[in-house]
């Protein structure tokens, strides 16, 4: 056992955590009585943040040992997370009884209380805003206006302090505040959930690099969700190609175009259920092709698989834009998220519509491997590349949807503001958790870099 221990502790120490969980999920398999190996199967799923899987591994410690003080209080912080106050109130007495330094469990159970009516007093204003009655109308008035202000403010800040504000380079003269202004007509959403504080910024850095107003340009646009940036492009000229592993945004954007068909000729926005790692598309395709914030959702070696194969797709010269998370070191962690619906590359399939809770690959990228593992992806030119943070005033962190954050619901409008204002380009040195990393690379070589091509020329992979 001590053996087995020491090969787990060697893989997790050397960075290794998924082979080090797969390691002693197949020990604990080999010995089902040993609680040794149940709770440091448990805790890897727990610091990993795959706190459904600790809570199993621990109910199954449980049938052989009682728990210890330390055990208590991690169950209780999953059942927090999961925002099932009363079981976690009953596991920190049960911490309480069993170890020392009881005023820190008395403090810890009376703020699930307040956490638990903090939580119900947001949903119970999220659910009156949302409803048809006069309440729900006057706030979604005020939040109304709110971002038609904000909206012209960021017009105001971009024509006062263009440089400033907006320091991305690019032939293209897109305009942040033109875009926030297709949204507010055509997005029946923006109202309620403004874009992410980043993704302001990698709105600005795809649209000054990608052609997007040349008629005979074609763009490619991976893993897109809820964006309406692809729909905007299409409203402005070029041809787009929407690729998402799951469909569950595709009405919005149909919606949104058919909004914004009748103000401006638009080409079809074509939106295609698809793998990144296995793009059904014939070589040299693309004008243009766009990743934000999505390749570090691929596990293993699916960044780099998807790195060639958009390298593959697009056409000699053609410019690919990718963002990715970053932090001040290489981070692969599985998170557990509230969102019902969704699906994450590497599944064994989309999750129940009604699954409240939903595991999500997140890898955290250092600038090493940024450079290798993306940039020495292929036969790229890099054109440009980067980070921005924001540093100083951690706005991202409060805003953060999985979270539930008193300053969110005050910030949110504001978030296309406060992009151009404090999420900065940052010091490659320096970085947070908060930050993002971005590439703008050009292809050139027509080699073929991805070894599952044979085959994709045909059906639908005709553009």
């Amino acid at each position: 056992m001590e053996t087995i221990l020491k090969e787990a502790n060697r893989l997790a120490a050397s960075g290794h955590l998924e082979e080090a969980g797969l390691f002693l999920e197949r020990k604990a398999a080999e010995h089902p009585d040993s609680p040794e190996l149940l709770a440091h199967l448990a805790y890897l799923h727990y610091s990993r943040g795959r706190w459904s899987r600790a809570r199993e591994t621990y109910a199954r410690y449980l049938q052989w040992r009682e728990p210890d003080a330390g055990i208590c209080q991690i169950l209780a912080d999953i059942d927090v997370r999961h925002r099932e106050f009363s079981s976690a109130r009953r596991w920190l007495r049960q911490a309480r009884a069993r170890g020392r330094r009881r005023g820190e469990k008395r403090y810890r159970i009376w703020s699930t209380y307040l956490h638990q009516f903090y939580f119900n007093a947001v949903r119970f204003a999220q659910h009156s805003f949302q409803s048809s009655g006069i309440r729900g109308r006057v706030v979604f008035s005020i939040k109304r206006r709110l971002t038609w202000f904000a909206v012209h403010l960021v017009r105001g800040v971009e024509r006062c302090f263009p440089r400033w504000t907006c320091p991305e380079k690019g032939e293209s003269d897109f305009q942040l505040s033109d875009f926030l202004q297709f949204l507010w007509h055509n997005d029946s959403h923006f109202v309620r959930e403004s874009l992410a504080l980043h993704k302001i910024r990698e709105v600005i850095l795809a649209s000054r690099r990608v052609p997007y107003a040349n008629p005979h340009a074609t763009l490619l646009d991976i893993g897109t969700g809820w964006n309406p940036l692809p729909v905007y492009w299409a409203t402005r000229g070029a041809r787009i190609v929407v690729l998402d592993g799951s469909t569950y945004a595709f009405p919005h954007l149909k919606e949104i175009e058919q909004k914004a068909v009748p103000v401006s000729e638009s080409n079809a926005c074509a939106c295609l259920a698809g793998d990144a790692r296995f793009l059904p598309f014939a070589s040299n395709s693309f004008d243009a092709v766009t990743a934000l914030c999505v390749i570090e959702h691929i596990p293993g070696t699916g960044d780099i698989e998807g790195m060639r194969e958009m390298h593959r797709v697009l056409r000699p010269g053609g410019i690919a834009v990718v963002t990715v998370e970053t932090s001040p070191r290489y981070e692969e962690n599985w998170l557990e998220v509230p969102y019902p619906i969704g699906y994450q590359t590497g599944q064994e399939g989309p999750p129940s519509p009604g699954q409240a809770w939903n595991e999500v690959f997140c890898r955290n990228y250092s600038p090493e491997p940024v450079k290798k593992r993306l940039q020495e992806s292929a036969a790229w030119r890099v054109v440009d590349s980067g980070f921005y943070d924001d540093r100083g005033f951690p706005i991202r962190r409060w805003l953060d949807p999985a979270r539930v954050s008193p300053l969110a619901l005050l910030l949110r409008p504001w978030q296309p503001l406060l992009s151009l204002l404090f999420y900065r380009p940052a010091n490659a040195v320096h970085l947070t958790p908060s930050s993002i990393g971005y590439l703008v690379l050009q292809k050139t070589s027509n080699n073929e870099t991805s070894s599952q091509t044979a085959g994709m020329e045909t059906g639908i992979g005709k553009i």
